[in-house]
Parts: structure tokens; C-alpha cells; sequence
């Protein structure tokens, strides 16, 4: 493995480096994460989050980049390189690996689709702001997504996304 998902920002050894989607300075406490490099040096990533709890480091199955997830943020990784190959999103709340390699991660209001190889996709707005009871099963993704009524009380309607297809059934909030 070349990531190592630590606990606190080490104390002692180099300054940890900020990793921020803008590169921008950060000066709190972030996500820490040791990263191991090809020559047998090694670096401390401090990744600014964003909105969200959610901290995870996931490794691609068909690619030398790591995806690390910082409060909600997405930051595609290479172990060699202290900038993010990329960035994206705020509110990303859970990742489901998939059999075939590929990744979902569940954001707030609809997913993004993580391949193999670092290329990613959204599938656009499917909740107005919470899911409930998300499964992926094959390439399906099922579960209960939120709609706005305009009566301040939280309905959820099943949805169900063909990954494959790119096609959103069983859904009964509609965005205008």
C-alpha cells in the first residue's frame, strides 16, 4: 500500500503539507494522510475538508492515484505528487466500491461514478438534499431519495439508476 491514513498530524519529522482544491493555504488540522513514494521518501498530506464528516482514502483499481476524501471532498492523488491531480465536490457522504472496480460516492443530492482509471461522472440532481437506504447491486443503484414538498417535513420517494444506462427510474421528485 502507499497511503497510510493517520490518526493526528505527526508531531516531529517534516511539516505536513496542505493540500487544499485551490492551493490556497490551510493552517488547521485536517485530514492526515502518509503517502510513500516511489524513491522510498515519504510525505504528510494535510487535506482541507469540506462540508461533510466523511474521511476516506480508496485506492484505484486500474491507476497509481488514490482518491482521498476530506470531509466530503474529493481529491484524486498521486503518492509522488503533493498537489491533487484533481478536485472536486463538498458534500460526498459515503463511497460504495463496486465489483468491477468503479466507486460511488454518494453526495448530498445525486452520485458520482469513480472508474478504474481515475475518470469520473455525476449523474446530476436526484434527491433535493438526502438519501436513505442506498444499495448498489451489479450496476443498479436503488434506495429513497428526498423531495421538496414546501411543508418544512422530509418525504422520500424510490429512486432506482442504471450506472450502465445512465437512466433514472421510480422517481417521483422532479427538478424545475
Amino acid at each position: 500500500m502507499r497511503y497510510e491514513i493517520l490518526e493526528f498530524l505527526p508531531p516531529y519529522g517534516p511539516m505536513p503539507i496542505a493540500v487544499t482544491e485551490n492551493g490556497a493555504p490551510y493552517y488547521s488540522a485536517g485530514f492526515p494522510v502518509r503517502f510513500f513514494k516511489t524513491d522510498g521518501t515519504e510525505w504528510v498530506g494535510n487535506f482541507a475538508p469540506g462540508s461533510t464528516k466523511f474521511n476516506a482514502v480508496l485506492p484505484l483499481r486500474d491507476s497509481e492515484h488514490i482518491l482521498v476524501i476530506a470531509g466530503g471532498i474529493c481529491y484524486m492523488m498521486h503518492p509522488d505528487n503533493t498537489l491533487p491531480m484533481a478536485s472536486f465536490g463538498e458534500y460526498y457522504v459515503n463511497a460504495i466500491p463496486m465489483e468491477d472496480g468503479r466507486i460511488v460516492l454518494q453526495e448530498t443530492s445525486h452520485f458520482s461514478i469513480i472508474h478504474p482509471d481515475g475518470t469520473h461522472w455525476n449523474t446530476g440532481p436526484i434527491s433535493f438534499w438526502d438519501f436513505k437506504d442506498v444499495t448498489v447491486e451489479g450496476s443498479i443503484i436503488t434506495g429513497l431519495a428526498m423531495t421538496d414538498t414546501g411543508y418544512y417535513e422530509d418525504v422520500f420517494v424510490p429512486f432506482t439508476y442504471d450506472i450502465d444506462t445512465k437512466t433514472l427510474t421510480e422517481k417521483g421528485y422532479v427538478w424545475e
